[in-house]
């Protein structure tokens, strides 16, 4: 197989190089277009002049929809922005109580907190506990670690 040459073979910051990139497009581009082909509508069909076409297709004629048909058409869809409409305002008291708790919250007093002794490191270590008993030098050493 052919190698690009090296001045081609830019790496990105993904670490593929660019030709795999370009791969990866075709490749993408090459499984779409049947896609595109499938959803385009079909040629017309040339038709002499003269001759009248064959209608092959005898699907049934839908009978125009009924005021009962469009009132619950328009009914379904008004519950339907109603719907959307109320989980938007739920969505938006809950984020106008949530920053209001969050603000509350930030502008509480902080707890007191001990500092402690910040020259630390310039104190005397302290003597070992005398009441610790020492370590004996019967007792074996443990085992190196592996």
């Amino acid at each position: 197989m052919l190698e690009p040459p090296a001045a081609l073979n830019v790496t990105t910051r993904g670490g593929h190089s660019l030709n795999q990139r370009a791969l990866a497009w075709v490749w993408m581009l090459g499984l779409l277009w049947p896609v595109c082909l499938i959803a385009a509508d079909p040629p017309a069909a040339q038709v002499p002049r003269g001759e009248q076409p064959v209608v092959t297709d005898a699907r049934p004629v839908k009978p125009p929809p009924t005021q009962e048909q469009k009132r619950k058409v328009v009914v379904l869809t008004s519950l339907v922005i109603a719907g959307i409409l109320t989980v938007l305002l739920m969505l938006l008291l809950w984020i106008v109580w949530w920053s209001r708790r969050t603000h509350r919250l930030l502008r509480a007093p902080l707890p007191a907190a001990n500092r402690g002794d910040e020259l630390w490191y310039l104190k005397a270590k302290r003597p070992p506990n005398p009441t610790a008993d020492p370590p004996s030098p019967e007792s074996p050493s443990p085992p190196p670690p592996t």
